[in-house]
């Protein structure tokens, strides 16, 4: 059953379309994130969501409560829980208070059971009496995280709440929150522009441009199965390649003769474009093909080639940082691809 569906949610603002026709659903337990950049309406669509502004057209439907335009629907009576960028703690209130802050209509009995359940969870028992301030950055987002947890809303929303921590302590801390609402079932929907944290997090994702919602599905279907050169170009790294089709389960590239199962369905002769990603490129010593090293990124584990084909064509490769070739030199490789991503040469 879906506990969130967007139903051709358009939204406006100063007579401005921000959002138009948004179709998304989420089931219980699942997470889900829209991905995209600063400015493209992912935030405005949060909002909608939560009650704090109405749509134009389309519903929202909430646990099967269809919010439709201009149906009273106050966001205190949604069941939606909401952590901020800013997170908002009280700070002149403990931990335990800031937790128990939307709990008051239960018993201290219970009320006092469900601020220790939740502290339990994020391992930060000890920290009950601590106010705000004396917490490092990371802590003070698990307790925004179990506060907005606390009174088992529906649907939990969650604005760019990682953006103001570093990168390392980002990816580690959406590890950490996946972990946690896992643990209590909850259905929450992420807004982020960093996709190394939308994939860390999400079961579902969506890429939202300009407005549009381009693609919504499982994470591991953006990235491998794009619907579009702009969802290819936008999700991971990649390049598309020219292409020829010469039948039906192989294309003539640049990279030579590719085979596999394609996307879409092309008659022979037709012209295409291939993604192709980083991880398609197998560096190999013993390779009969070789491309040259144009650029190179250490990446710890890794380093992230660019090569340069014969003709001119550039691809990614990825390999071991054991191996350490310098710029300019010729390196072996081979092609490990059997799902081919091919899209019109036009668009």
């Amino acid at each position: 059953m879906n506990q969130l569906e967007l139903r051709d949610i358009t939204l406006q603002q100063g007579g401005k379309t921000i959002v138009s026709d948004v179709n998304l659903s989420l089931e219980a337990g699942e997470i889900g994130c829209l991905l995209g950049p600063s400015g493209c309406g992912k935030t405005t669509l949060l909002k909608c969501i939560a009650g704090f502004l109405p749509q134009q057209s389309g519903e929202v439907v909430i646990r099967n409560q269809v919010i439709r335009r201009g149906h009273r629907f106050p966001p205190e009576k949604r069941q939606v829980g909401m952590v901020f960028q800013d997170l908002a703690l009280f700070p002149h209130l403990s931990v335990a208070d800031n937790i128990g802050f939307g709990l008051k209509s239960l018993s201290k009995l219970k009320r006092t059971y469900r601020i220790e359940q939740l502290l339990r969870l994020v391992g930060m028992s000890k920290y009950k009496d601590a106010f705000p301030h004396e917490l490092s950055g990371g802590e003070q987002q698990r307790i925004a995280l179990i506060r907005a947890m606390a009174p088992a809303p529906a649907l939990l929303l969650m604005d760019e709440p990682f953006s103001s921590q570093d990168t390392d302590r980002r990816e580690r801390l959406s590890m950490e929150v996946r972990d946690v609402l896992k643990k209590e079932g909850m259905t929450a929907l992420l807004v982020t522009h960093d996709q190394t944290e939308a994939f860390a997090i999400s079961d579902k994702m969506g890429l939202l441009a300009q407005g549009v919602l381009h693609q919504w599905g499982l994470s591991y279907d953006l990235y491998h199965e794009p619907h579009s050169p702009f969802v290819a170009n936008f999700i991971g790294k990649g390049v598309l390649l020219r292409g020829r089709v010469v039948n039906e389960r192989t294309l003539q590239t640049p990279l030579g003769y590719v085979s596999g199962e394609f996307s879409r369905q092309y008659s022979a002769g037709f012209n295409v474009r291939l993604l192709v990603r980083p991880d398609d490129i197998i560096h190999d010593d013993e390779a009969a093909k070789t491309a040259k090293v144009v650029k190179k990124t250490f990446q710890g584990a890794t380093f992230l080639y660019t090569l340069a084909l014969l003709g001119g064509d550039q691809v990614l490769c990825l390999a071991s940082s054991h191996h350490d070739h310098e710029v300019g030199e010729e390196i072996g490789v081979r092609l490990e691809m059997d799902h081919l991503v091919v899209f019109d040469a036009g668009g």
